[in-house]
């Protein structure tokens, strides 16, 4: 932050981001009053992060696909449907860096903690489905539309808790912080066990309607139901 102050430069904890990005869309008119459009957006980014202790932040991978087909189709001048199909995926994979000393070690207030988050490694997909449709009509001053959304989400992974351990160092046995610090001896030690598989469901339906009505030549309401 060296609009901060000119010293605020950080010098020794680089962080390199690698970012590609990919994406094509066919716009195809079938008839007169048909379109079919395709979109796909490509993702892939790599992030060595920065350390300002070594091993604090973890280093993290992302993919990420976006997938959609439209269907439009003008029906009279008056009234026209759009469907689409969707599919994302997003994957995330976090790791600590190679600096990392393994599990974490806690010093409460007094010091800075070494190593990531307890919940790192993490390596976690999301996908989402997605269906929608709308229907528009006019009518006079009116502009009706009326549709719905259906998403359905998967999450399928591996999201520990723990399972590098952790160290916590404070004031026992007759010494203080720094001397069980320098002696080795941690006042608690924590290790999670068990399956650290996940896997989650949901579904989000949604319907909505709405009224574009041109009161005047200066006064339009928009109406909504969701």
């Amino acid at each position: 932050r060296t609009d901060i102050n000119k010293r605020a430069l950080n010098t020794n904890a680089p962080q390199n981001i690698d970012d590609d990005r990919a994406g094509a869309v066919l716009d195809q008119g079938l008839v007169d009053d048909d379109r079919l459009i395709f979109k796909y957006n490509l993702t892939l980014q790599n992030v060595d992060a920065f350390q300002l202790v070594g091993g604090q932040n973890p280093d993290t991978r992302t993919k990420n696909h976006d997938a959609r087909v439209t269907w439009s189709r003008v029906w009279n001048p008056s009234t026209m449907t759009d469907f689409s199909v969707g599919f994302n995926r997003v994957s995330s994979v976090l790791t600590p860096d190679e600096s990392s000393l393994g599990p974490m070690y806690y010093f409460g207030s007094t010091l800075q903690l070494i190593g990531p988050t307890t919940s790192v490694p993490l390596d976690r997909a999301q996908n989402t489905f997605r269906y929608a449709g709308r229907l528009q009509k006019t009518a006079g001053n009116h502009t009706w539309n009326l549709g719905f959304d259906f998403s359905r989400r998967q999450i399928n992974g591996f999201e520990g808790y723990r399972h590098r351990g952790l160290f916590r160092f404070g004031q026992a046995f007759g010494r203080t912080l720094i001397e069980n610090i320098l002696e080795g001896t941690p006042t608690v030690y924590f290790r999670g066990v068990g399956d650290v598989h996940r896997g989650f469901r949901s579904t989000l339906p949604t319907f909505f309607f709405g009224d574009q009505w041109r009161a005047s030549s200066r006064l339009t309401m928009n109406i909504g139901l969701r």
